[in-house]
C-alpha cells in the first residue's frame, strides 16, 4: 500500500534543534529507502519538512516506521499520513 506522509515540526523545534539531527535523520532515511519502505522522499516547498512515499503492508506498519524516525523520537516532528488506493476512474471514460 502506498501511504504519503508529510512531516511538520512541532512546537519549540528550532532549525538548530532540527540540523544537530540531520545526519542521522538522513541516515535512518536512507536505510529505509534501501529496504524498500521509503519509495520518494521530497522536501517541502516551504522548508517546513518533507513529504515521504512509502511502501507498506498498512497504515500501522507505516506509522510505525515513521515514530523510529530520529526526529520524531526527539519530538521535534510529527508526520500527517494519508493512505493512498489506486485511481480507478478511467471507466468513466469509456462508460456507455
Amino acid at each position: 500500500m502506498k501511504i504519503f506522509a508529510v512531516s511538520k515540526p512541532v512546537t519549540g523545534a528550532t532549525p538548530e534543534k532540527i540540523m544537530a539531527m540531520a545526519k542521522e535523520e538522513v541516515s535512518a532515511g536512507w536505510k529505509l529507502y534501501a529496504n524498500g519502505k521509503f519509495r520518494e522522499m521530497y522536501f517541502r516547498k516551504d522548508g517546513m519538512g518533507a513529504i515521504i512515499v512509502l511502501e507498506c503492508a498498512d497504515e500501522a506498519e507505516a506509522k510505525g516506521l515513521l515514530a523510529a524516525l530520529p526526529l520524531v523520537k526527539a519530538g521535534l516532528a510529527e508526520y500527517d499520513i494519508y493512505p493512498a488506493l489506486p485511481f480507478t476512474h478511467f471507466e468513466l471514460l469509456f462508460a456507455k
